[in-house]
């Protein structure tokens, strides 16, 4: 049996991924904690399919979204059925709260740790983790020596790391790399 091809799109957004928890009454998948995701139509381009389930299943419109990374796509099992889940990771420029369809009962805004916690469908995790941006070298070394500092207090590293990721901000190519640069620090 050829693979369905879905949909996956995380929704990104100060510092938070959107979660849905799904309905009991859902046929794949029932009860689990997920991102937006559907079955791409025939003939439809799979990036599409991301933009249209968002719109369906939170209300948001595609010209909220940013996108920032996508990551290699994967196969997954349910029920008997092959599922290849192409993921996507979109900036939301939108700061209302989604507007949930019938298949989700809940929306949560969390943490790629909090998400860690919940019982997601097979490779969410490990997927966030493929998408979210990595610091840079510079970046994880600034980090590191600062975290090493033991002669300034907490508002002397604060302002010094503000800092010095200003200084690399010329150096940063992309959304992406400066959210990663701002999460490391």
């Amino acid at each position: 049996m050829d693979a369905t091809d879905v949909a996956s799109s995380f929704l990104w957004r100060e510092g938070r991924i959107l979660l849905l928890h799904r309905s009991s009454t859902m046929d794949s998948f029932p009860d689990r904690w997920t991102v937006v995701s559907g079955r791409r139509e025939a003939g439809e381009e799979i990036a599409a399919t991301a933009c249209r389930e968002i719109h369906e299943e939170t209300g948001y419109a595609a010209s909220a979204l940013r996108p920032l990374a996508a990551a290699v796509p994967f196969e997954v099992g349910e029920g008997g059925r092959p599922w290849r889940v192409h993921s996507f990771l979109w900036l939301l420029h939108d700061p209302g709260e989604p507007r949930l369809n019938r298949e989700n009962v809940e929306a949560r805004w969390s943490s790629p740790a909090q998400a860690a916690r919940r019982d997601t469908v097979p490779g969410l995790v490990e997927t966030l983790h493929e998408l979210l941006p990595r610091p840079s070298a510079e970046i994880r070394d600034m980090v590191e020596s600062l975290r090493d500092d033991r002669e300034r207090g907490a508002h002397a590293l604060a302002a010094a790391g503000l800092e010095r990721l200003a200084d690399e901000l010329p150096r940063l190519d992309s959304w992406p790399a400066l959210l990663a640069g701002a999460g490391a620090l």
